[in-house]
């Protein structure tokens, strides 16, 4: 019921690991910082996605208008589909979804993939190795060429795209302003 009730005084509490591990143990505080920097580059690569979907799907709107209304150009209609292509490869570089890997066929490793190995071993008593490093490595190289692409596309030319699209007084479709009133 939106109430929080003290059930006694803050304790301290020694936390120390219960098993010996069969391997040397790493440095706790560069492995736990190793995590903290993959998850970053996880959350970084999530909410890329997360954009890309959102575009691709006002891309979609976008088509469905230009497709519909008279005022829409072939143009316009060129400039959003050459956009969807770049944006979705972009998106399958980032995290996979070919052809291939739906027939369970090697395919190139996605940039998510080598997230998803880098913090594979976070439950391990062990840390990261060498492979575990590696790609992380390789993740975050590839996650800032494509960045800077998603940028390009999404804050340019879709930007530019939806300007032309107001321009042309397409109706209006989702993430684009409020229309403004013309007398």
């Amino acid at each position: 019921r939106d109430e929080v009730t003290p059930l006694g005084q803050p304790q301290t509490v020694e936390v120390v690991p219960m098993l010996t591990s069969s391997l040397p143990v790493q440095n706790r505080r560069a492995v736990l910082q190793f995590y903290m920097t993959a998850g970053e580059l996880a959350r970084a690569l999530r909410g890329t996605n997360g954009r890309l979907d959102e575009v691709l799907s006002q891309l979609a709107e976008i088509k469905r208008a230009l497709k519909q209304s008279p005022r829409g150009s072939e143009q316009l209609l060129e400039q959003a589909r050459q956009l969807e292509l770049k944006l979705k490869d972009i998106r399958e570089s980032l995290v996979g979804g070919t052809v291939l890997s739906r027939y369970n066929e090697p395919d190139r490793i996605s940039i998510a993939n080598r997230v998803n190995s880098a913090m594979s071993s976070a439950g391990s008593t062990y840390g990261p190795t060498k492979t575990h490093r590696a790609d992380y490595e390789i993740a975050k190289e590839q996650f800032e060429a494509v960045l800077g692409q998603v940028k390009r596309l999404v804050e340019g030319d879709f930007v530019n795209l939806q300007r032309n699209l107001e321009a042309a007084g397409l109706p209006w479709t989702s993430g684009r302003p409020i229309p403004q009133l013309k007398e």
